[in-house]
């Protein structure tokens, strides 16, 4: 946000672009989305047998969420040693770790082995438990999206964008900020499930 990416060159496919890439910077910051996207290319990146030299970690802070001014976000995009947040580079166990937290993840709602988080920051924990409350409740068989979306709805609405806007801004769960995307595939699978 707040600068062009016009002189930027033409995008490529992720698998193609890794393999040659002599350097690859994630930028994330400690949301349950961003945390979990991490995990994923930690994941997918240990599988491709890349150099992990090549990979650093830019930890953008919670609180830069807002637009900055358009200097701030070139700068970033400039690989200088004088940059406003340096990119560090990730060790093995960092790795590792990150890539155990997607295995993790991807078997909820099985419980987690305690002693994966049991020293873990609180982001860590945040994501597992936005994770843990995307899976359907066992006495009413909906997701906490499916649940926010039919508690936006109203009897008055005239819109579905309404109703889902109003699932984005109202989540029950401080951290668990949600896109339309999500929120549409859930309407896709309440419609699935009430169709005959």
């Amino acid at each position: 946000r707040g600068v062009s990416f016009d002189d930027i060159p033409e995008t490529h496919d992720f698998d193609d672009l890794v393999l040659k890439a002599t350097s690859i910077e994630i930028w994330c910051d400690r949301t349950p989305s961003s945390n979990l996207l991490l995990w994923y290319l930690s994941a997918v990146l240990e599988n491709m047998k890349l150099d992990p030299n090549c990979v650093s970690l830019c930890i953008i802070p919670n609180t830069l969420r807002e637009k900055r001014p358009q200097k701030f976000w070139s700068n970033m995009l400039l690989d200088s040693s004088d940059r406003e947040i340096p990119a560090k580079s990730l060790s093995l166990a960092e790795r590792q770790l990150m890539s155990l937290y997607w295995n993790a993840a991807t078997k909820l709602p099985q419980p987690i082995d305690p002693a994966l988080v049991r020293d873990a920051e609180p982001h860590i924990l945040d994501t597992f438990s936005v994770v843990m409350n995307r899976h359907p409740n066992s006495e009413t068989g909906l997701t906490n999206l499916q649940a926010r979306l039919l508690c936006s709805t109203t009897e008055d609405w005239r819109k579905m964008m309404r109703v889902v806007g109003a699932a984005m801004t109202t989540g029950w769960y401080e951290n668990d900020f949600v896109g339309a995307g999500a929120l549409q595939a859930e309407l896709a699978e309440m419609e699935r499930i009430d169709t005959p």
